[in-house]
């Protein structure tokens, strides 16, 4: 658990320094490290670190050609590509493990700093909130997801096209990340009361007719066909979480200000319908696996933050939120790390390091 809260203090303190520095580049070294503690972290773990990572490095280690990877029809193009790549390189696992978070991180950070008005805030989000650890488990959704973000700022601006290019680079790695392509007009929308009652209509129906939306899934993704017959239930606790979460920032909307309220209703209509999707599987007590597509618009909260970080300096109370929020955000990681995705013990892969080195 330690590794984990040193690479939160790490990398949130390098951020920190990074924005303070008067020397681009040193400041950009700050950056580098930051980055380079997420991947070392990711990469260099034991197989046994995240539910998923051993079926991930079995087929890593078991297929050495890239037609011996295209034979796994259930993997997308770009993963079974960077697969390839890895695996050119060297047939020990990490070598992928690496390769994923390199492209994840990447990823992630270009757009934190491209569109994130206090980058330190939204990396401290991004770790504590269980979003950069997402991909020790699903690696193939959190490349997408990561991708995904890239399309963030054409989203704010109302560049569809581009949109859809980084959507579709996106589903090269897990095709469900498509259904946000029609999403952008619903997201495009002020976010009023209007839009919470479109969505809360579209739960009700969705609620009523789950089978029925699985079935449509299907066409996306042959597990959809799979997850019918599942009756494993389970995140209430987490569906709770993030509908307070999404009231919090529908009621801090009027605060913010004219400036960034354009960028903060896309978000926030982002994590509204995050927030949904676990409503929906939580009330039709569909198959908990399914909350997994949340995450491609709940990691909405960590552009979020500093923007409300940037609108309460008016506020006499502004140094109780500040208190507030670390706290809190610190008390989730413990329990996010510790219960989920089987993220402890955190191993290192140290034999097979050092074998590379040597």
């Amino acid at each position: 658990m330690l590794i984990y809260f040193f690479c939160l203090f790490f990398v949130t303190s390098s951020a920190i320094l990074a924005q303070i520095t008067r020397n681009e580049l040193i400041s950009r070294l700050f950056v580098f490290v930051a980055f380079a503690a997420m991947v070392l972290v990711a990469g260099l773990r034991g197989e046994y670190v995240g539910t998923d990572t051993r079926a991930y490095t079995t087929a890593f280690e078991h297929k050495a050609a890239f037609t011996d990877l295209m034979s796994e029809s259930r993997n997308e193009f770009g993963y079974l590509l960077l697969q390839s790549v890895a695996r050119s390189v060297s047939d020990e696992y990490w070598v992928l493990l690496t390769a994923i978070a390199v492209v994840v991180v990447f990823c992630h950070m270009r757009a934190i700093y491209k569109f994130s008005v206090n980058p330190a805030v939204t990396l401290f989000v991004f770790i504590t909130m269980g979003y950069y650890t997402f991909f020790f488990n699903g690696a193939r959704q959190g490349i997408a997801c990561a991708i995904f973000t890239l399309s963030l700022g054409s989203l704010i601006n109302g560049n569809f096209i581009r949109y859809a290019l980084w959507v579709m680079l996106a589903s090269c790695f897990h095709i469900t990340v498509i259904i946000a392509l029609p999403l952008y007009f619903l997201f495009r929308q002020q976010s009023r009361l209007l839009f919470v009652a479109q969505v809360a209509v579209g739960a009700t129906v969705a609620v009523l007719f789950f089978n029925s939306f699985l079935d449509i899934g299907a066409l996306i993704s042959d597990k959809y066909s799979i997850y019918k017959d599942i009756e494993t239930t389970g995140g209430r606790l987490l569906t709770l979480f993030y509908l307070l979460l999404s009231v919090f920032f529908i009621y801090f909307r009027s605060n913010i200000s004219a400036n960034d309220r354009k960028a903060y209703d896309c978000l926030l209509n982002m994590l509204i319908f995050g927030s949904t999707i676990y409503i929906v599987i939580t009330f039709s007590g569909g198959y908990s696996e399914l909350t997994r597509l949340a995450f491609y618009f709940q990691v909405a909260s960590i552009f979020l933050w500093p923007i409300v970080y940037r609108n309460i300096q008016e506020f006499a109370s502004n140094k109780l939120i500040y208190y507030a929020f670390t706290i809190g955000h610190i008390g989730y990681f413990y329990i996010f790390t510790t219960k989920m995705a089987g993220l402890i013990p955190y191993e290192i892969n140290e034999n097979t390091i050092f074998q590379w080195l040597l």
